[in-house]
């Protein structure tokens, strides 16, 4: 032992020797840094989206963008987006828009604070009780609508952020809006006059006992539209789930805990009071508020239910991490099995499927993210089984069944349907071609004088009469009327409208009667309203055609839409932009809202 230590100490004394290791070292160093600086610039040279003043856009602006758009139709529509090719399009076109405008927008100043967004969140209705907001109305907000389209509480932040800005940019646009007087008129007429109006109802049924389909005709129907029946891709799947209520148990929150929560997200039961009353009169004072904060006692119960419930979801996350882990295959290639992986973790197995990828699936509350992440698997090793997707109750686990590839189905397999849809086809061509005669034969007898009835009794169709006007169609009890107005509003007496589709599908054609003026007071007390309403759609016109501008003068160029323009197929067309949603920003204080 004595010799090997002196030996020790005579190595580590060499110069030579500790030379050679610095050498070494250094070398190593700058091939590992030559390494990572190649690899960080590969990293780096992302492919971008598109070009705007001849310069890429990075990818993250256009993710952000893109996820912003995709967001707001969904909360436009109140469900997800399906993406198909046509809506992909337009998503894109909505992202590019979006990211011109912001950038105009940093041009001009134009911000909006923490405070502006907390406050457009509090000030909303469906956030409130009694006028008060509602902090639990805000969290199942966010947990089964934002979590149903694959938002989270930041991004939905960071979306109102980016909207506030582009409103005071819309807002400074439409400043520049002038309504003349003549329009104005034009549009109190529209919807103040009193109209009399003679009309027709062409119905389905009135031609459905007209047509008939031949299975020949049911036959060239189906290869003419073979599009319409196409059977799309599905799969099938087993999957386990991880209530987060099976861990609520171990999940325990201590009041320092929820304490110190409460402290770091003040904000969240924090909320702005006037108190002084207002005045009335020409110069009244200014609005004097403070911030109210609700009591920790107060708020304590609910907040401790909460952080157990977030404490719960983190252990199911873990615990379907685990379970994705034991269905790798180990050095020499081996694995368990989905059902043996199962077995072990004690986790009952379920199928879904076979679905399409656009298709909902009872009793799954993970919404798209299922069905996409379903979608990317594969039958190859190690492809099978999905990373763990989180839903409202749960966390779930995919292992891929069976693929089953889009299919033009034959016409004896669907026989009955494609007669059923070219009868529908052909009800509404006959339809559509008899209010077009109810029309032509109007038109002919209001040029001669004759009353629209007659016009009608060749076609077997009956005058019916209304009287109304555009402000009072909520009084009104006929389901027509709505429509037969909008539909006559520019016209004058004698003359016909085109035809009019309704809700029920019927197709309408009328005459203008009569057309009473309304008196000056009531053009007087509704000129503020409709000078607003003119305003309002004015200014989306105004600003959609100002963001156009702005793409224009930008050279705009998006490179999807131009690689499909130089290929025969873009192998890429109607598929969405990688899930994984942009990288979020910290948004200080509002990451506690």
């Amino acid at each position: 032992m004595a010799m090997l230590i002196s030996k020790f100490h005579r190595l580590i004394q060499s110069r030579l020797l500790w030379g050679t290791f610095l050498v070494i070292i250094i070398f190593s160093f700058v091939i590992w840094g030559t390494v990572n600086t190649g690899s960080s610039r590969n990293a780096q040279q992302v492919p971008s989206e598109g070009t705007l003043n001849g310069k890429p856009v990075p990818p993250e602006e256009f993710r952000q963008a893109y996820f912003n758009s995709r967001l707001e139709f969904a909360l436009m529509t109140g469900r997800p987006l399906v993406v198909t090719p046509a809506v992909e399009k337009e998503l894109r076109q909505t992202a590019w828009r979006r990211i011109t405008a912001q950038r105009e927008a940093r041009r001009m100043g134009l911000k909006a604070s923490d405070l502006e967004v907390l406050a457009a969140i509090q000030q909303q209705p469906m956030f409130q009780t009694d006028g008060k907001f509602s902090q639990a109305k805000y969290d199942a907000f966010v947990q089964r609508v934002l979590g149903n389209f694959g938002a989270t509480e930041q991004q939905f932040e960071d979306y109102l952020r980016d909207e506030l800005v582009l409103q005071k940019l819309r807002g400074a646009i439409s400043q520049t809006l002038l309504i003349p007087p003549a329009d104005l008129q034009r549009s109190l007429s529209a919807v103040c006059d009193q109209f009399t109006l003679d009309y027709a109802v062409a119905t389905p049924a009135s031609v459905t006992g007209t047509v008939q389909v031949t299975p020949l005709e049911a036959r060239a129907y189906f290869a003419s539209h073979t599009n319409d029946f196409v059977v799309p891709e599905k799969v099938l799947v087993s999957l386990v789930e991880l209530p987060a209520s099976n861990y609520l148990a171990q999940a325990q929150v201590t009041d320092e805990e929820a304490m110190n929560y409460y402290n770091e997200h003040l904000d969240r039961y924090s909320k702005s009071v006037v108190t002084n009353a207002p005045s009335i009169g020409t110069n009244p004072p200014a609005r004097v508020s403070q911030t109210v904060t609700q009591p920790f006692d107060e708020v304590k119960s609910n907040l401790v239910e909460q952080l157990k419930m977030a404490a719960a979801r983190e252990k199911a996350a873990d615990a379907a991490a685990e379970f994705v882990n034991s269905l790798v295959p180990d050095r020499k290639g081996q694995a368990l099995t989905f059902a043996q992986a199962a077995a072990k973790a004690k986790l009952a197995i379920r199928t879904a499927g076979p679905f399409a990828k656009d298709e909902t699936i009872p009793g799954i509350s993970a919404g798209p993210a299922f069905n996409q992440a379903a979608f990317k698997l594969h039958e190859a090793a190690g492809e099978r089984f999905s990373d763990p997707i989180p839903g409202r109750e749960g966390i779930y686990v995919l292992h891929l069944e069976q693929r089953i590839p889009a299919r033009v189905p034959g016409f004896e397999e669907i026989a009955a349907r494609a007669t059923d849809v070219a009868r529908e086809a052909a009800v509404r061509t006959a339809l559509e071609k008899k209010a077009q005669a109810v029309r032509e034969a109007a038109i002919k007898a209001a040029a001669g004088g004759q009353a629209f009835a007659l016009a009608l009794q060749p076609l077997g169709l009956t005058a019916l009469t209304i009287t109304g006007a555009f402000i009072n169609v909520a009084a009104n009890t006929n389901a027509y009327l709505e429509t037969l107005l909008q539909g006559a509003m520019m016209h004058n007496v004698d003359e016909i409208t085109d035809v009019l589709t309704a809700d029920d599908g019927s197709l309408l054609v009328a005459r203008v009667a009569q057309r009473q003026p309304a008196d000056a007071p009531t053009l007087a007390a509704l000129a503020p309203q409709v000078t607003t309403t003119l305003a309002r759609q004015r200014s989306r016109a105004l600003n959609a055609a100002y963001e156009d501008h702005l793409l224009q003068q930008a050279q705009f160029r998006d490179r999807k839409a131009a690689a499909a323009t130089t290929t025969v197929e873009d192998e890429g067309a109607g598929e969405l932009p990688e899930e994984s949603s942009p990288s979020r920003r910290p948004v200080a204080p509002l990451d506690a809202l």
